[in-house]
């Protein structure tokens, strides 16, 4: 199975940190630093399977970046898994 680290946002928006290998600490700092500097929230997330695919996906919050509460999670991956399912459904 697929394993890919992410940086996911309140809205939905993510990026993709490592693929075949576990992010840095300076890549993640960076990464932190420029989500504050923009004042977006976001969570780093291990997210398990084919994204491209229907198949449900394992996603797992490490850590809250850039002030990001923890009690909001749920609706940031809610925004994610949502913003996935549009983006399969605009590719046919």
């Amino acid at each position: 199975m697929e394993r890919r680290w992410a940086i996911i946002s309140m809205d939905g928006r993510h990026t993709w940190l490592g693929r075949n290998s576990d992010p840095s600490q300076a890549e993640i700092a960076s990464t932190e630093a420029a989500l504050a500097a923009q004042g977006i929230p976001a969570w780093l997330a291990v997210v398990q399977g084919d994204y491209w695919s229907t198949a449900p996906l394992e996603i797992m919050a490490v850590r809250p970046l850039a002030g990001a509460q923890t009690s909001l999670w749920e609706d940031a991956q809610a925004a994610f898994l949502a913003a996935r399912r549009e983006k399969l459904a605009s590719l046919g």
